[in-house]
């Protein structure tokens, strides 16, 4: 019965879900095409004895011309019979294929059977803006999925100097020295969050949305397909390194597969050995936890649904965790709804936290991610939202009280505690996970994140943490799929778009909704739907500065709660005013940090016998049994120095000087 299973799962992917029956019908209808076309009597000499006859592999081509074979005629042709049976043509017809046009995705077939890519011709989006006579200019890079040659070959221009154009279209930001007067930038630029640079953009991608407010154009599918393959890769690496060999091992990263579907039949081979019950016992049942359910979201589980897999909902997670079995995986998707909760107690409502996020607060730190083995981050975070994850609430899970109770030994150990990794596929730095400061790269895709030292190591994969990946581009490691998707989304509205005019007024461009929602910025000027980036940015600015209303704000430079200062903390709450004690370093932040010590051994069984500060401080009057009655032992220099310092301080409005020595 597994067997059969997995036998299923290996058809689905190769032949789109025809059954084994379908297929050889298939091949028999087309061997009989073929041999009616290459019979002398239904082509005509001259065609038959034409050495350069075409081979079309696009399927119902209605630009196949006379002369030319249509191999595979259906509407969807699975790429590895095309490859095949190309090549089956090559061997058995004799049939010399000198170039070849189709999609992106025929590129790796063509070159299977030695074409070079100056001889395959992509008919693709810029083809179609040439025809429609737009004069197409291309920037020289080596980094692009498609070679300088096919945008050549597509009738564009290949040039570095693009002044001449008026609207660049881009992916990233471009770096303010590089901005170009009176030009149409088109790209991501982030400027919607108040980032500092890119303010001189126009369009954003991110902002193009329809009339249900979705956006139009993403990378989210893929960078979730891409996401959820590198995280499954690196679960394997970091479990082996942690002691257990699992089948996560054979699944590679994004980009060492030709296309997503090699990717999804190594994933689904590595099913197959779980459903097999080839997982180590010790670890127990793997939980994955998907934020969001947008494109992002979906693309992850599409890959994740590779696996033998059971949807719960988060409420169950716990019983999951104890109760779960170790031949398939479990997840969950968690929406607004099941982990934001007002403040003041009332029930969560969509449009009111549109309008109110800073009346919410995030319970999925303490309800769900206490659960998860992984989680894979794809919510849109905005600045006044509730975080997912804080620093605090990492440390809290890295506690090996949250490891699972297994039965364990010293061969099959047990996990240092149940959270594995985080795939934070969002790429926002300081954003819904607050420690992920930094993005991963493609050449070093993981890190482990220690909570103890809020550090990140990037150089191996054994050691204290969460393994977290969080790479900014993951779409670029599926990039001719990626690039395809994204082109066929924006290409309805690309019309619009270089039409418009930087030089003209916002209100004299007659743009469609679509492209007129991602307008940020025109004539130097920012358009009304986006002026508050303006107070976002004074924010910003706001916080390396210390400011009060006046007399209602007011900062105590005393750590100590004493009687005196109860007493004016209830006559500061009738009055209004808030008053704020500062933590100072002693004592404060070490008698802090010493309590969290004392709760972390009473937490891991442990009790404390002694306890040593090494930072100074006033004693109590009792103890104070030395000639300057201070006890210090971290700097005794800089006390005496600073006993010996000069002072000047304001005494009731008058300015009081102490000169050096006294």
């Amino acid at each position: 019965m597994v067997r059969a299973h997995r036998q299923a799962w290996a058809w689905q992917d190769e032949w789109y879900g025809l059954t084994m029956e379908d297929i050889r019908e298939l091949e028999r209808e087309t061997q009989k095409q073929l041999a009616m076309k290459m019979n002398k009597g239904a082509i005509s000499e001259n065609e038959t004895t034409d050495e350069n006859a075409s081979v079309s592999v696009s399927g119902r081509d209605p630009k196949v011309r006379p002369g030319a074979v249509d191999v595979v005629s259906l509407t969807t042709d699975p790429l590895k019979h095309k490859a095949d049976y190309l090549k089956k043509l090559q061997e058995n017809v004799e049939i010399s294929i000198h170039a070849a046009y189709g999609s992106a995705k025929d590129i790796w077939i063509y070159q299977t059977l030695g074409l070079s890519r100056d001889n395959i011709y992509i008919v693709g989006k810029v083809r179609k803006l040439v025809r429609k006579g737009v004069r197409v200019l291309v920037q020289p890079s080596n980094r692009r999925a498609y070679p300088l040659q096919a945008y050549v070959n597509a009738g564009a221009f290949i040039q570095e100097d693009i002044s001449d154009s008026p609207v660049i279209i881009g992916v990233k930001q471009v770096p303010i020295d590089n901005l170009l007067e009176n030009k149409t930038y088109v790209f991501f630029s982030h400027t919607i969050k108040a980032q500092e640079d890119n303010m001189a953009i126009l369009i954003d991608y991110e902002k193009m949305v329809n009339e249900n407010n979705t956006r139009v154009v993403a990378f989210g599918h893929y960078a979730g397909v891409a996401g959820m393959i590198n995280i499954l890769h690196g679960i394997g690496l970091r479990l082996l390194a942690l002691g257990h060999h699992t089948p996560f091992m054979h699944i590679g990263p994004a980009h060492n597969y030709r296309n997503s579907g090699m990717a999804r039949q190594a994933v689904r081979d590595c099913g197959y050995e779980i459903a097999l019950g080839m997982m180590p016992r010790s670890i127990g049942p793997l939980t994955f936890v998907f934020t969001g359910s947008g494109n992002v979201s979906q693309g992850a589980q599409e890959i994740f649904q590779e696996l033998p897999f059971e949807y719960v909902d988060p409420k169950d997670l716990p019983q999951i965790t104890e109760l779960g079995s170790t031949n398939k995986v479990y997840a969950t998707v968690v929406s607004r709804d099941d982990h934001l909760v007002r403040k003041d107690g009332q029930p969560f409502d969509s449009q009111d936290y549109e309008e109110n996020p800073e009346l919410y607060y995030s319970n999925f730190a303490t309800n769900i991610a206490p659960f998860a083995s992984v989680i894979v981050n794809g919510i849109y975070w905005a600045v006044n939202s509730p975080r997912l994850m804080t620093i605090p609430d990492v440390k809290r899970l890295m506690q090996p009280s949250l490891t699972p109770w297994l039965p364990s030994s010293v061969g099959s150990p047990a996990l240092p505690h149940r959270l594995i990794a985080i795939c934070d596929i969002s790429a926002d730095p300081g954003g819904s996970i607050e420690f992920m400061t930094e993005c991963t790269t493609i050449d070093t895709p993981f890190c482990l994140y220690d909570s103890d030292y809020n550090k990140h190591n990037s150089q191996n994969f054994s050691g204290p943490g969460v393994l977290v990946c969080s790479i900014d581009n993951m779409p670029t490691q599926l990039p001719l799929e990626a690039t395809d998707a994204f082109g066929d989304m924006l290409y309805p509205y690309i019309d619009d778009i270089i039409k418009s005019d930087a030089t003209k007024p916002f209100d004299e461009e007659n743009f469609c909704h679509v492209v007129k929602s991602a307008v940020i910025c025109s004539n130097k000027k920012l358009t009304p739907s986006f002026e508050y980036i303006t107070d976002l940015r004074k924010r910003k600015s706001m916080k390396f500065h210390s400011f009060s209303e006046k007399k209602k704000n007011i900062l105590v430079l005393a750590s100590y709660a004493s009687e005196e200062m109860r007493k004016l903390d209830d006559l500061a709450k009738e009055a209004g005013i808030t008053i704020l004690n500062e933590v100072g370093l002693d004592p404060g932040i070490d008698h802090l940090l010493a309590m969290e010590c004392f709760d972390q051994v009473k937490q891991n069984g442990g009790k404390i016998t002694s306890f040593v500060s090494f930072c100074g401080g006033l004693p109590a009057p009792e103890n104070a049994d030395n000639a300057i009655r201070y006890k210090f032992s971290w700097n005794p220099k800089g006390v005496l120095l600073g006993i010996m310092s000069g002072a000047k301080y304001l005494k009731n409005n008058e300015l009081v000087k102490i000169e050096e020595g006294k």
